[in-house]
């Protein structure tokens, strides 16, 4: 597995990795809280990569077409798994090293006294035109656009439509480092509407309160 994720790339790896991590995750929904729409979800989505994946293993039933389905069906499957892991496990208090191993998740080398963030960012989000917004965090309570001390970025989520936002109808939307960030949308997200919310995350992968809601129509 790369050191750069924890999402294996060739598909065997990956195929034995999420059929365990969904397993897991059945196991430990009441030490994470893990909603059952998103376990539902998830069992879906093996079903539908399964399904897919199969086929494409025998020469002589591999087409082009075949393996598109696969490729689209992984990247579904690899989404929801994202959601799983950076909403409910990396960062939850209640993950240890064992649990990390039952997961097959890395175990992070070290250890460091950066604190947990503890304030909420402001988040402003601003459509700018050709299917692009540009996000911008600000810190509270000092009121400045940068990072507060010991952080050293955040996480972006996002829900379709108005809030609230809630842990079942959120989605992990990614990573980010830069306090103005401008973000671009495909032309068939045209009239999409979608509520963004962010929080602080330290090197540790920790993360802090959730920010404001901010819901924008892309254009």
């Amino acid at each position: 597995m790369s050191n750069a994720d924890y999402i294996p790339r060739r598909d065997q790896d990956w195929d034995n990795w999420v059929y365990n991590l969904i397993d897991k995750a059945q196991q430990y929904k009441s030490t994470f809280s893990i909603p059952e729409k998103m376990l539902t979800n998830l069992v879906a989505g093996r079903f539908a990569w399964s399904t897919a994946y199969l086929p494409t293993l025998d020469p002589a039933t591999r087409t082009p077409k075949l393996i598109q389905a696969k490729v689209a069906a992984r990247k579904a499957l690899e989404g929801l798994a994202r959601d799983l892991v950076q909403g409910y496990l990396v960062h939850s208090k209640e993950m240890t090293d064992e649990i990390r191993v039952d997961f097959d998740l890395r175990i992070p080398r070290g250890h460091s006294t950066i604190p947990r963030p503890g304030t909420a960012p402001s988040l402003a989000v601003h459509p700018i035109g050709h299917y692009e917004v540009e996000v911008v965090l600000s810190s509270e309570p000092e009121g400045y656009h940068g990072k507060p001390e010991g952080v050293s970025g955040y996480q972006l989520w996002t829900k379709d439509g108005d809030p609230p936002v809630r842990p079942e109808n959120r989605k992990f939307f990614g990573d980010y480092s830069n306090t103005r960030q401008v973000i671009s949308f495909d032309s068939d997200a045209a009239g999409l509407s979608l509520t963004f919310i962010a929080r602080w995350l330290n090197a540790k992968g920790q993360t802090g309160p959730w920010s404001n809601p901010v819901t924008v129509s892309i254009s």
